[in-house]
């Protein structure tokens, strides 16, 4: 199971909507669980994404993204978990 929240998020939108970029950051929890062998594992995950969209009267003309930072953390193992 996965679950990601996006926060902060920071956008500037210039010349009405024709022009967004924004910063955001995606923090994610991971959980693995095995029966055979019987492991449980916690994992997370922090990425910041940089964003840019091209508009006019509400249509998507262009956007695109890039990840701008990665760290991935281990966290904690309960049980017999092949490392």
């Amino acid at each position: 199971m996965t679950v990601c929240v996006e926060a902060p998020r920071v956008e500037l939108a210039m010349a009405g909507e024709i022009v967004s970029v924004a910063l955001a950051q995606k923090n994610c929890a991971t959980t693995n669980f095995t029966f055979t062998p019987a492991c449980n594992e916690v994992n997370g995950r922090i990425v910041g994404i940089g964003l840019a969209q091209l508009g006019f009267f509400g249509l998507t003309l262009a956007s695109g993204q890039t990840e701008l930072f990665r760290r991935d953390l281990r966290g904690f193992s309960l049980g017999t978990c092949p490392r």
